[in-house]
């Protein structure tokens, strides 16, 4: 691909982005999964800055293990932080209670992003989620946090992969990470299963779990 090409000049935009979300940071913390999105944050900020990646995932989850992939290929030194249901479950009450607008699958989505910022509080946090959230709720949800999420702004087409691939491609990133097929948060963190295992011990729907109306006592 041209060095003048649509994917290298959406690199270039990324890259300018990332500059903006890092600034005179020494060091950022990458919430971290081994996804698209997250590769090609990371090839561009880690050469502007220390970055610490953080993957979050319980034993086994697929996020985990593309992570320590990266880890061992790309060298990316990677911490994992394991959620328990119940914080992850806390979290998504947290994040509705925030944006009540946003419908429950978005909400579930921000949550590894939102644990990631909870167990660093003084550390700015990076995410590759500004370029893989497709709907304008998610992204508007996404604007207004306090992660920086490089991506929002550019104009590139969200309802096919091929702009990301072409983009990955451009980075120098191996075509065998880049053409995993594609994870949500939600499951590839493995809260997803934890988070319905925790609705059926407690007999209540899914949907339910989440309701404000719902007090955290009641479940415990």
């Amino acid at each position: 691909m041209g060095a003048d090409g649509p994917a290298s000049r959406a690199l270039v935009r990324l890259d300018a982005e990332v500059a903006d979300a890092v600034g005179n940071l020494d060091r950022i913390v990458l919430a971290f999964s081994g996804g698209l999105g997250s590769l090609l944050v990371a090839a561009v900020a880690r050469k502007r800055c220390e970055v610490a990646y953080v993957v979050v995932g319980l034993r086994g989850a697929s996020d985990v293990e593309a992570a320590r992939v990266a880890q061992k290929f790309l060298d990316y030194p990677i911490a994992v932080l394991q959620p328990s249901a119940d914080g992850a479950w806390r979290m998504a009450r947290a994040i509705r209670a925030r944006h009540p607008n946003l419908p429950l699958s978005e909400v579930l989505a921000i949550v590894p992003m939102a644990l990631v910022q909870k167990e660093h509080p003084r550390d700015p946090i990076l995410t590759g989620f500004g370029l893989t959230a497709r709907t304008p709720t998610l992204r508007s949800a996404l604007g207004s946090d306090t992660a920086r999420c490089p991506g929002l702004r550019l104009r590139i087409s969200r309802s096919t992969r091929v702009p990301l691939l072409q983009m990955a491609e451009a980075a120098g990133l191996p075509e065998s990470f880049v053409r995993a097929a594609p994870r949500s948060p939600l499951e590839g963190s493995g809260i997803g299963p934890a988070l319905r295992a925790l609705a059926r011990s407690q007999k209540v729907s899914f949907a339910r779990l989440f309701s404000l109306d719902v007090r955290p006592d009641d479940y415990h």
